[in-house]
């Protein structure tokens, strides 16, 4: 059962057009959430024994973010198990997939996990990789290596560590460099910039900073020189970084670019490339980003 949000935004889209069959949920309670999708399948004619619950969203340091849902085991994780204990008994629930970035590799991912298996008694796997549209067909979510159980977490490693082999996983860009692509980047509006940002609900959305291209150049000095295509990639930003294009005529135009995963990878967007390069950063550089500039926007 392939469970997303009725407002996903670019990326999260790029997933869903992988999927057949996917239900799409406001929230985790009502006839328009989870609990709507497992009454209506309860109320249908089936001929499986058992179902995973594959819950496809952006997390957020590992935890999973479906609409107005923070994954967590939280109250309402207990409130949905409650209001369809006898439906998930029927339709024999086998599982829980938490199909977002990291879910099994963050502190705060590991706790949600283990939360919900103990709400819904069942193995609940989660991620060890950052995951993206190339993961998913039409049958939903592929690739089972990257999934592990709550029962048989990894040890922890310091996500500075992890981050170069996380970039491995994806197809490299070898026709440019750093340098080519900041010659060719996309002039967008500040609607543009603004475009996922204001698709997700208040409390998730992230900063949005204007610097300067001095202030910029200082941040992708510290990036490896390897670029990756990782479209569809399940995982919030944290920050926005929007750069004004000097020169310009007419309405202001802005070069964007989209910090993710802790700070440690950046999203640049090429004219020739609608899903962006991603690059990896040396070290975090959120911190030191999130003191740049000047803050436009912020939930």
């Amino acid at each position: 059962m392939n469970i997303s949000h009725t407002s996903p935004d670019t990326t999260v889209q790029q997933v869903l057009d992988k999927i057949d069959n996917e239900c799409l949920v406001v929230d985790a309670l009502g006839a328009d959430g989870v609990q709507g999708v497992i009454d209506t399948w309860h109320q249908r004619s089936r001929s499986w024994s058992s179902f995973s619950l594959d819950l496809i969203a952006h997390s957020r340091r590992g935890v999973l973010q479906l609409g107005g849902w923070s994954v967590d085991g939280n109250g309402k994780s207990q409130l949905l198990r409650d209001a369809c204990a006898k439906q998930l008994a029927e339709l024999r629930l086998s599982e829980i997939r938490l199909l977002g970035c990291n879910t099994a590799v963050t502190p705060g991912g590991r706790d949600a996990m283990l939360a919900l298996a103990d709400v819904f008694r069942v193995p609940v796997k989660g991620t060890v990789v950052p995951i993206s549209a190339a993961d998913f067909d039409a049958s939903g979510f592929g690739p089972m290596k990257f999934l592990v159980d709550h029962r048989h977490l990894p040890p922890l490693v310091a996500p500075l560590e992890a981050a170069g082999t996380w970039l491995d996983r994806f197809q490299s860009v070898t026709s440019h460099t750093i340098k080519s692509l900041m010659g060719k980047l996309r002039r967008e509006s500040l609607a543009d910039a603004i475009n996922d940002w204001s698709r997700t609900r208040p409390q998730l959305r992230w900063p949005i900073r204007q610097l300067g291209r001095g202030e910029l150049d200082a941040i992708l000095t510290r990036a490896a020189p390897k670029l990756v295509h990782a479209p569809g990639l399940l995982a919030l930003p944290d920050l926005e970084l929007i750069v004004p294009i000097e020169g310009d005529f007419g309405a202001p135009r802005y070069h964007r670019f989209t910090v993710l995963l802790d700070g440690l990878w950046i999203r640049i967007y090429p004219r020739d490339q609608p899903d962006g390069i991603v690059l990896r950063t040396r070290d975090d550089v959120l911190a030191d980003a999130l003191c740049k500039g000047t803050e436009l926007l912020r939930s």
